[in-house]
């Protein structure tokens, strides 16, 4: 069974990505003379985000042994 914190990194990581996705899209589709930079750093801080808690999954399950048995 996976570890409550293992789980609430997938949620956050996932909505970082819905939202870094949004942010972008706003960034690229709306003609806003004045600029639209408030977007494009929202994206790269979802992404950021998600490549934090992407990262965190990773390092707790990359030193974790798996334990093999002899008569198998």
């Amino acid at each position: 069974m996976k570890s409550m914190l293992d789980v609430l990194l997938g949620i956050v990581g996932l909505a970082a990505l819905v939202f870094a996705g949004y942010e972008f899209y706003l960034f690229a589709a709306t003609k806003d003379p004045n600029g639209n930079t408030p977007h494009l750093w929202m994206a790269i801080a979802g992404a950021v985000v998600l490549c934090v808690c992407a990262l965190g999954i990773f390092l707790r399950h990359s030193g974790a042994e798996e334990e093999i048995h002899i008569t198998q």
